[in-house]
């Protein structure tokens, strides 16, 4: 009679596989030369006072974070939508950042990943 494997052993040995599969993260650096944090109106609807009594009209808003940096010769523009705190970036400092597919990943100082979506890029002239 052949042995079995258990199924937890199968499940440990495909995830210890795909976690070495995984590539290493690509660090770069960019240097900030602008941060605007906004936030606008997109609308409003009726809800009722923290779930109970008389609706009331609610507005909807949206924030983001709008970040330019110069990455060598090329200055990109990169926005962030957040709901609770954005990344805080000090003008005039380099900052690290990954490439994951379509987004520009910064972590902040408590370990918490920033997306940004590029939504701008443009060349810079040569230095002199």
């Amino acid at each position: 009679m052949a042995r079995r494997v258990p199924l937890v052993l199968i499940v440990l040995l495909f995830s210890v596989s795909s976690e070495a599969a995984k590539k290493p993260i690509s660090w770069e650096t960019a240097h900030v030369v602008s941060q605007d944090i906004s936030s606008e109106t997109v609308g409003s609807h009726n809800a009722p006072y923290f779930g109970v009594g008389t609706p009331r009209t609610v507005t909807d808003s949206t924030a983001t974070s709008k970040v330019v940096v110069d990455v060598g010769t090329i200055r990109y523009t990169w926005s962030e939508r957040f709901i609770v705190k954005p990344v805080i970036l000090t003008v005039n400092t380099d900052i690290h950042f990954y490439r994951d597919k379509d987004w520009f990943v910064v972590v902040d100082a408590k370990g918490k990943q920033h997306r940004f979506a590029l939504v701008g890029m443009e060349q810079l002239p040569p230095k002199n």
